[in-house]
């Protein structure tokens, strides 16, 4: 148990951070499939490598929809100045 404590620690220090959560998953995989040591990196690294793509894609997201709203506050208030102006 303390091997599976210092990896997961490890990966964290990396930050590796779906492969820390799911590396007793991934260890369960392997010793019933039984992978090449390669097949069995390659499997971990795509497991991060995927993780880390949608964590980006959900920062860009809410930057968009952040600046979206940002947008709209800000042409709500160009318009009511405008309205105002007139008025």
């Amino acid at each position: 148990m303390k091997k599976l404590q210092h990896l997961k620690q490890q990966m964290n220090l990396l930050r590796w951070n779906a492969t820390g959560m799911q590396i007793e998953q991934l260890l369960h995989q392997a010793q019933e499939q039984q992978p090449s040591y390669l097949e069995w990196l390659l499997g971990i690294t795509q497991c991060e490598i995927d993780y880390k793509h949608e964590k980006a894609m959900e920062r860009r997201l809410k930057k968009q929809v952040y600046r979206s709203n940002t947008n709209s506050i800000t042409l709500t208030l160009a318009i009511q100045m405008v309205y105002q102006l007139n008025n």
